[in-house]
Formats: structure tokens, C-alpha cells, sequence
């Protein structure tokens, strides 16, 4: 036989009884250490990474993204004209319609006298023819033979209105229009004072070279 190995000491078995609590075995507790420390070391790891993220690659992401923004926002501006030059309409002037005189139908012999009465005007012509004045004559005349001679008219005024109005003209130098005139004098009235209508026609037609 051999002998049984010596027992432990009191001292030892009490160390080791204290350093492993009854109930657990050594291995499972250093297990467990080791995973508290790994989640310890995974949660700094984390936080260390939000919080410098956050601070160095936030900051650089939001001035990327401001840099755009702030660029057009200088594009804009400096775009903008400060002073917009503005065409002003100038008034161009209209022509003012001048009012121009109405054409009057001019007459060759002066102005037409205000009597409306061929038998007055006839006279005034005579007494015009009388005197000289042809050419103060022949307006009175023509008016006495337009407002004497319509239709058929009789010889006073209208005959005698021909024969004033042909002497006034040939007085002013017409004479191929005395002459015209003279003819329809005796064209109306052939029997009335033929013969110094006649002579009257034949100084018309010398003047007129006929």
C-alpha cells in the first residue's frame, strides 16, 4: 500500500473557497468579464465615431451643401442690374389738320354784285358800259344774263343782258367770247334791235380778227 497525499492546508482551502464564491465556476465568470468589456469597448467605439462624425464630417457636409446655395445665391445678386434703364416713350408730336379755305370758283371778272334782280343788274351793267368800265361791267352783266336767260326768258331782261355782257367783254379783251355771246343774242331774239346788235357783232369780229 501507499500512502494517502498529504491534505490541503485550512489556510489554502479557505483562500480559494473566497476568491470562487460557491455557485459558480471559474471559466464562466472570466466569460462574462469578457463580454462586459467587449460591449464597453463597442459603445466607446460608437460614440467616438456619432461624436466625430457629427463634428468634422457634419460640419464639412453642411459647407458642401451650403457652398452651392450661397453661390447662386451671389450668381443671383450679381446678376441682378442695380439700375434697370427704362425707355421712355417720347411723345411724338401730331400734325394739327391746318384748315385749309374752301376752292371758290374764281371769276374772271371780279366780284359778282349782291343784287339778286337781273332787270337792276342789266341797268347797272349799261350804266358801267356807258361809263368805260368794261371790267366793272362785265361781272354785273353775267350775273343778269345766269338769273335773266333761264329757259325762255323774255327779251327784257335776258336780250338786253346779252348784248351789255358782250360789249363789257369785248371791252376787256374777249372778244371771240363777245362774239359767242352776240350770236345767242340774235339766236333768241332775232327781231329786237337787229341792226346794232349786228354792228356790235361786226366790231367783235374785227377785234377777234375774223
Amino acid at each position: 500500500g501507499t500512502p494517502p497525499p498529504p491534505s490541503e492546508p485550512p489556510r489554502r482551502a479557505a483562500a480559494a473557497a473566497a476568491a470562487d464564491p460557491p455557485g459558480r465556476s471559474g471559466p464562466s465568470a472570466g466569460v462574462l468579464a469578457g463580454g462586459l468589456v467587449a460591449v464597453a469597448l463597442v459603445v466607446l467605439a460608437v460614440v467616438l465615431l456619432n461624436g466625430g462624425g457629427g463634428g468634422d464630417n457634419g460640419s464639412q457636409t453642411a459647407k458642401k451643401t451650403a457652398t452651392p446655395a450661397a453661390k447662386k445665391e451671389t450668381k443671383k445678386k450679381t446678376a441682378t442690374p442695380t439700375a434697370t434703364a427704362t425707355k421712355t416713350a417720347t411723345a411724338t408730336p401730331t400734325a394739327t389738320p391746318t384748315a385749309s379755305a374752301t376752292a371758290t370758283p374764281t371769276q374772271s371778272s371780279g366780284n359778282e354784285p349782291a343784287s339778286n334782280d337781273p332787270t337792276q343788274l342789266q341797268l347797272q351793267a349799261y350804266n358801267l358800259n356807258q361809263a368805260g368800265k368794261s371790267a366793272d361791267a362785265l361781272p354785273v352783266a353775267q350775273k343778269a344774263v345766269r338769273l335773266g336767260c333761264k329757259g325762255s326768258g323774255p327779251v327784257s331782261p335776258c336780250g338786253y343782258a346779252l348784248f351789255e355782257l358782250a360789249k363789257a367783254q369785248r371791252g376787256t379783251g374777249d372778244a371771240k367770247g363777245a362774239v359767242k355771246t352776240l350770236n345767242e343774242r340774235l339766236k333768241r331774239y332775232p327781231d329786237d334791235q337787229r341792226a346794232a346788235v349786228e354792228a356790235e357783232l361786226d366790231k367783235a369780229k374785227a377785234d377777234a380778227g375774223e
